[in-house]
């Protein structure tokens, strides 16, 4: 009777570890990231179409460049020479690295939603239509057959503002919200910061990460952590789409095109942390083992590509595809050009 104890085990990997198997898929991102890193370029050669979001996009695709680069480069490196830092990276990368693209979402929604809520007037107190004069309001009166010119002239003024009033109504003010700009100012700038809170846990996650294939304490941690990040990104998106979903049907001035394709762009993002949150009860026993629930089976690894991979980079491609800053009417920096220009003011007094 054996009395050896039972394997050691821990948190599967995501994404598995790098096999021979996952050499051409890496090879081929490293193509596809690559292209988008030409196409970003030219947005912000093109003043029409050059704001911060394609200055970001730069580097999140030089990144992922990056990333999938290193892990072709694994995939045909010996087991034993594998390096700590290497694996790191790459559950960091996987676990928490797609929520840049939400970030990017949060700038757009952010500008698309306050646009909304600016009057047209010069002192952005607008004017309501009903103030306006009506047609039935203006009177014409009859010339006598004796008229003199004076009387001619009242005529003429007065036929001049009905022509205006009813010929002219695109001069019309567009009322100013400043309170409801205030409130999608104040919610988006506590949730577009929050990003940074599973970026951080991410990053303990995976410096964890190594340690957790022979601790057992590390490995209870490593997995609460990958909870927690997947939790957090989820509710990050969710939220994101809350706000859209709000502007959407309460303001009836909020562009709609630009609002439906973010909601589709986060629908897709979405993906990612509910795949995340199914896989992260498998554990393994080696980062090399085959076995079920070490995400290096066929099966695991078509679906680490299409549930995660696939997703992330649509999104990309739907940013990239479309001028940002004419669809979501930005300047170089979106909603955040006041405070550009307070902090600008704030140095220049120093």
């Amino acid at each position: 009777m054996s009395t050896d104890p039972p394997p050691f085990r821990f948190p599967a990997p995501i994404g598995g570890f790098p096999i021979s198997g996952d050499l051409a898929p890496s090879i081929l991102f490293v193509c596809l990231y690559a292209s988008l890193v030409g196409v970003a370029v030219l947005r912000i050669r093109n003043p029409q179409s050059r704001n911060v979001v394609m200055y970001a996009a730069v580097g999140y695709l030089s990144e992922r460049v990056i990333l999938w680069s290193l892990r072709a480069w694994t995939s045909q490196t010996p087991a034993e020479a594998r390096n700590r830092h290497i694996v790191t990276y790459f559950q960091v990368g996987f676990n928490a690295g797609y929520l840049a693209i939400w970030g990017k979402l949060a700038f757009l929604l952010r500008t698309v939603v306050v646009n909304s809520t600016k009057g047209t007037s010069p002192d952005s107190a607008g004017t309501p239509m009903e103030e306006l004069p009506r047609q039935s309001d203006i009177e014409s009166p009859a010339l006598p057959s004796s008229a003199g010119p004076s009387d001619s002239k009242l005529k003429i003024v007065q036929t001049e503002e009905l022509v205006i009033a009813v010929q002219e109504p695109q001069k019309m003010y567009v009322e100013d919200q400043p309170r409801r700009r205030a409130l999608y100012r104040k919610v988006l700038n506590i949730i577009t910061p929050a990003m940074l809170l599973p970026f951080i846990i991410g990053a303990v996650m995976g410096n964890w990460y190594p340690d957790a294939e022979t601790s057992a304490s590390k490995a209870k941690t490593v997995e609460a952590l990958r909870y927690i990040v997947a939790v957090l990104a989820l509710m990050l998106v969710i939220s994101a789409q809350t706000i859209a979903i709000f502007a959407l049907f309460v303001s009836r001035r909020v562009r709609r095109g630009p609002i439906l394709l973010l909601l589709l762009i986060a629908s897709i993002i979405m993906i990612i942390p509910i795949y995340q949150l199914v896989i992260m009860r498998d554990q393994t026993t080696s980062l090399l083992s085959h076995s079920r629930g070490s995400q290096n089976t066929p099966e695991e690894k078509v679906f680490f590509y299409v549930l995660q991979v696939v997703p992330e980079f649509t999104c990309v491609c739907a940013l990239l595809s479309i001028n940002t800053k004419r669809m979501f009417g930005t300047d170089m920096w979106g909603d955040h050009a006041d405070d550009v220009s307070r902090l600008r003011r704030r140095f220049a007094r120093r």
